[in-house]
């Protein structure tokens, strides 16, 4: 046999043993999809469940990810279909097809959490590009509801701020962020703006206004700057959210009153 040949040959066989080992490496997130949406199938609410995170659990009640699942039509998932899968660390990504009993092809991506040495669900949601998905360009959720998040999460900031407690705005905020800060460091960071009391609360009456369009980061992390356009000093604002469960959920904050 030509040098050539074995040469190809010997980067054939490389080439097929990098494909096993990726698919070796991404068998347990590819086997928890796969093992969800056919518990969801069959019913089987406990190992539905047993499939999510910690954190989707605390995010996402039965009520709402029974929900949820319904209205995407994922309740009836007759085969799944991955087109892409990774593992970084303790992270996991899995983007593919569900195909349901009708035949109807639904887009779909998750990520997943290392959990006890499982992987485990931490976001379930629709891939860009599907009509009435609400989102919009690089995966981002539309216009309108990038207003309504940062209208619910500064009303209850202000909320917070006229109560002189932070307590309602970490029930609002993502698993993970109220993981690394609990209400007294809230209230730590926020208390500067105890001062202005039910003041705050005019924002609630009006829209935000964004300076520039929304970004989302190799993390899949969503910033929208902005302001409210209150008198005499406008209240601006940054604001963070990550996609947990079903949903995109708060994940920074920082604001500041100026001319």
């Amino acid at each position: 046999m030509k040098t050539w040949v074995k040469v190809l040959l010997g980067v054939a066989g490389v080439i097929g043993l990098s494909v096993a080992g990726v698919f070796y490496l991404t068998s347990g997130v590819t086997r928890t999809g796969d093992d969800f949406f056919a518990a969801v199938a069959s019913g089987d609410v406990k190992q539905t469940h047993g499939a999510l995170s910690s954190a989707f659990r605390a995010a996402t009640s039965e009520a709402e990810l029974a929900a949820y699942l319904t209205a995407n039509r994922m309740d009836k998932v007759a085969e799944t279909s991955w087109s892409s899968r990774s593992v970084a660390g303790g992270r996991g990504s899995l983007v593919g097809t569900l195909t349901t009993v009708e035949g109807e092809s639904i887009p779909v991506e998750l990520d997943l959490v290392k959990e006890e040495d499982q992987w485990k669900i931490y976001a379930i949601r629709m891939t860009a590009g599907r009509a009435g998905a609400g989102y919009g360009a690089g995966g981002l959720p539309g216009e309108s509801e990038q207003v309504a998040l940062v209208a619910e999460s500064m009303g209850i900031f202000s909320d917070a701020v006229a109560a002189g407690d932070m307590s309602g705005l970490h029930d609002h905020i993502s698993r993970l962020w109220a993981r690394q800060f609990d209400v007294a460091a809230l209230d730590e960071a926020f208390k500067t703006f105890y001062r202005f009391g039910p003041g705050l609360q005019v924002v609630k009456t009006l829209a935000p206004v964004f300076e520039g369009p929304a970004k989302l980061s190799d993390e899949r992390i969503m910033e929208i700057t902005g302001f409210y356009p209150t008198s005499p000093r406008r209240v601006h604002f940054t604001v963070k959210y990550i996609y947990e469960g079903t949903g995109w959920k708060l994940f920074g904050l920082s604001a500041d009153v100026k001319q």
